[in-house]
């Protein structure tokens, strides 16, 4: 059974902060008026209650015995109710409450179409992607697409291992297919024959590349002449190689092809890191773009100084937020300070100064010293329109960039 915690099937987290119990699980007086007009008794209000929260977090419905007891003590405590009460409902009970509940947020129970809707997304997905967790969740973002409550988690697990099942098999018959009566006797006496060392020779056929040295490349050029006299593999997989290609995406370790890709790359990165070490040229635009990058992060540390630059906050989501708005606040002073930057330059040119590309070249946009954190913050300039601004300064930069810039194709040779 796939894990419940590598798909995005929505649960309980581990640890529920306040802010999150006031923001999602707060009920409001028109929703505590709509749960006491159906119910009579603390217990099934309280269920109601935390039925319709719930509902509202996830999509979903889950057990009142999966309920955080932090949860179940904000949603009592908010609507008063005595120390000690328990949520309960029977089953025809909590079917009612259930019913209420879709009744109320819109949403269509229609377990037939959602399973349609996922078996079908999964079964067209399920030809490039082999991971069950990876199916579990395309389906769940097809279905709440289509406004449906989500079906159980188990149902979506059996659901996934049925279809990898049966599009892997049909992937399995396309290839035997392929082969003629004489192929498959071959390929079978694969599993039969022993070489000298006693094991058959199908081990041979799964040997993995080596580490990149000349005797193992005359070795694997052996091997895979060998792999060669069984037949022409090529068309075994007529309209097959492209989907297992496709596969890789998955980044499985077990893959042989994986495996030999991998080992492609590390002969790459060997040749990249000799032209790095035999090219100074290389090496400094390199150096310059890495310091380029390292500054940027220090700049937008100092900027995220608020708990010390620390994200205490365990949503993926919020998480995210935090480090975007960041970083358009660090692009928003960078701007800023480019501006600067070239106002000065045209009030120093205007004095007679003469200004060189190589002075510009070493100053910094992540200037701070003048900038204050912990000043005063005003939001009613914020429907001001600033003035029209010249982002260019009068200085000839050509004789930094060099007769013969480096192209981009040069850059991503190097990287």
């Amino acid at each position: 059974m796939t894990s419940i915690e590598r798909t995005a099937y929505p649960r309980f987290k581990r640890l529920i902060t306040a802010n999150e119990l006031h923001l999602f699980f707060a009920p409001s007086r028109d929703e505590v008026e709509w749960a006491a007009a159906r119910t009579d008794c603390d217990e099934h209000l309280l269920a109601q209650l935390l039925a319709l929260k719930s509902y509202q977090r996830m999509g979903c419905f889950p057990k009142l015995d999966e309920t955080p007891d932090t949860v179940i003590d904000f949603v009592r405590r908010a609507v008063d109710l005595p120390e000690g009460t328990v949520p309960r409902a029977a089953n025809r009970t909590a079917e009612r409450q259930r019913t209420a509940v879709r009744q109320r947020t819109g949403l269509s129970y229609d377990k037939a179409k959602a399973r349609k809707i996922a078996e079908a997304v999964m079964r067209s997905e399920a030809v490039s992607k082999n991971r069950p967790a990876d199916l579990i969740n395309i389906a769940l973002e097809k279905v709440v697409e289509a406004g449906l409550e989500l079906p159980g988690f188990t149902t979506l697990d059996a659901l996934a291992a049925k279809v990898r099942t049966e599009v892997n098999a049909s992937i399995c018959i396309g290839i035997y297919d392929q082969l003629s009566e004489a192929h498959r006797e071959r390929l079978l006496a694969l599993l039969s024959d022993n070489d000298a060392s006693g094991t058959t020779k199908y081990n041979k056929l799964k040997q993995s590349a080596k580490a990149p040295t000349w005797s193992h490349f005359r070795a694997q050029a052996e091997h895979l002449g060998w792999v060669d006299e069984l037949g022409k593999t090529g068309g075994w997989l007529t309209g097959v190689a492209s989907l297992l290609l496709r596969r890789l995406r998955s980044g499985s370790r077990k893959n042989a092809t994986y495996t030999a890709f991998r080992e492609v790359g590390r002969v790459i990165r060997t040749v990249q890191l000799l032209r790095y070490l035999s090219d100074a040229p290389l090496r400094r635009r390199v150096t310059a773009a890495t310091n380029t990058v390292e500054a940027f992060n220090g700049f937008s540390q100092w900027i995220g100084f608020g708990n010390g630059g620390v994200i205490t906050d365990n949503d993926s989501v919020e998480q995210e937020k935090t480090a975007k708005l960041n970083a358009l606040l660090t692009n928003a002073v960078i701007f800023h300070n480019a501006l600067d930057i070239a106002e000065i330059v045209r009030q120093l040119q205007e004095e007679g100064w003469e200004i060189a590309p190589e002075d510009l070249a070493h100053i910094s946009p992540y200037l701070t010293e003048h900038i204050r954190r912990f000043g005063e913050y005003s939001t009613h300039e914020l429907g001001l329109v600033p003035e029209a601004y010249d982002p260019h300064p009068d200085v000839d930069f050509s004789p930094l960039r060099g007769d013969d810039p480096p192209t981009s194709d040069g850059y991503g040779q190097a990287a």
